[in-house]
């Protein structure tokens, strides 16, 4: 059943509580070095606002739970760290807590299903619903400051991408690309696809220097112009179906994934240069220092094997096998040193009775960034993960099973 919209969201306090083809593995190659980029003091949207999951932030080899916080019975997508805040979506809710302590600040209530990963820009957290709703919402107080019925009811949002006080999303029901302004959450402009269906919830576009880079469901990838919308190149590739990624964009190429392979395609006319066959039939959630990417491979016949490849030529540097299945839906998290993955561990007990998700556990690995080794591990946790977020040497992240949790 459709859920169904409320005009005005009410804000509480806390309570005091044909495939192309297969690239073979190699042996290890240390990968390069990584372009100086500081450690952040903020993580505003999913992969970071760049898509590359990439921080110098320090990473503890024995990590250890500064504070975990149940904020709802379950969370579909990433949170997001600013502002000396986490800010994590629930069910129907948006749940505001203080980055330090866990503590619950306030609760944003939606009334419908949250849709995608918020994002966060000028003292603002932007989220969308299922019933086709955009929520602008005071980062501070919880206040809603505005909504707008962008798409129809039943509809949804991919992960919120904000540039330059754009929001760039693809609607579900209404097949449109759309950039809206911030300060309104009037539509600028958008793009129809027709019939085809852009792809919702996990999605998320990319944004350099003023051109936008769309992956889609059954359309295929475009590639924009962000203040107009006017499309620059579009690859319908047939091998670009189900290109439910967040594409990874360097100065020559782009990284994109999609069911049983990663592609990159020159970024000035969207052609294929390269493909890397993972044969899952899962799309790969891909990571970045800038000349490497990194992913792991959930199911298939590289199951739990974790990949680095040189972004430029999609040359293996490593093909490594971890665990039986790795978490592919989250991308890896990269430092100059270390990369952060999970692991499927197998069912967890306290869940068995279940037999859903929920009864699924995770370890969180630290690994050699050159060679993959193992070098730490912390679980295991409840439930899968979408997002991975590193601040101020702080590892957040929330699980399927409603919780949030911070690491150092």
């Amino acid at each position: 059943m459709a859920p169904t919209s409320t005009p005005h969201p009410e804000t509480t306090s806390a309570p005091s509580t044909t495939s192309p083809p297969t690239t073979t593995p190699a042996p290890t190659a240390p990968p390069g070095t990584c372009p100086p980029v500081e450690c952040t003091p903020s993580w505003p949207q999913l992969q970071n606002t760049d898509n590359r999951a990439y921080s110098t932030c320090e990473i503890p080899l024995n990590l250890q739970l500064l504070w975990s916080t149940q904020v709802d019975t379950i969370t579909r997508n990433a949170l997001i760290v600013a502002n000396g805040r986490a800010y994590v979506p629930g069910d129907t809710s948006l749940h505001c807590l203080d980055a330090e302590t866990g503590t619950l600040l306030w609760s944003y209530h939606a009334a419908n299903i949250l849709n995608g990963t918020p994002a966060y820009c000028d003292g603002r957290v932007f989220l969308g619903d299922k019933a086709g709703i955009l929520h602008c919402i005071d980062a501070d107080t919880g206040e809603r400051t505005w909504t707008r019925q962008i798409d129809e009811n039943p509809g949804g949002f991919s992960s919120l991408l904000v540039a330059d006080r754009k929001i760039y999303v693809n609607t579900g029901a209404r097949r449109a690309i759309c950039c809206i302004d911030t300060e309104t959450g009037m539509i600028v402009w958008e793009h129809d696809a027709g019939q085809k269906y852009l792809g919702t919830r996990t999605p998320k576009m990319a944004y350099v220097d003023g051109l936008l880079y769309v992956p889609t469901s059954e359309d295929g990838v475009y590639c924009m112009d962000a203040c107009t919308g006017d499309v620059i190149w579009h690859n319908d590739s047939m091998f670009l179906r189900n290109c439910r990624c967040r594409p990874i964009v360097t100065e020559n190429v782009i990284c994109v994934s999609t069911i049983g392979n990663v592609f990159g395609l020159a970024s000035d006319t969207g052609d294929i240069v390269w493909s890397f066959y993972t044969g899952s039939p899962y799309v790969p959630k891909v990571s970045s220092d800038g000349i490497c990417i990194y992913f792991g491979v959930y199911d298939g016949p590289f199951a739990g094997d974790l990949v680095s490849l040189d972004i430029r030529t999609g040359e293996l540097n490593w093909q490594v096998p971890i665990g039986e299945s790795l978490l592919s839906g989250c991308a890896p998290l990269v430092t100059p040193d270390y990369l952060l993955v999970f692991e499927r561990s197998g069912p967890d007990p306290a869940y068995a009775s279940l037999g859903k998700n929920e009864e699924i556990s995770y370890l969180l690995h630290i690994l050699d960034r050159k060679t993959a080794v193992i070098l730490g591990t912390y679980g295991s946790v409840r439930g899968s993960s979408v997002g991975i977020a590193i601040v101020n040497n702080r590892i957040y992240f929330c699980t399927h099973d409603g919780q949030a949790y911070c690491l150092g």
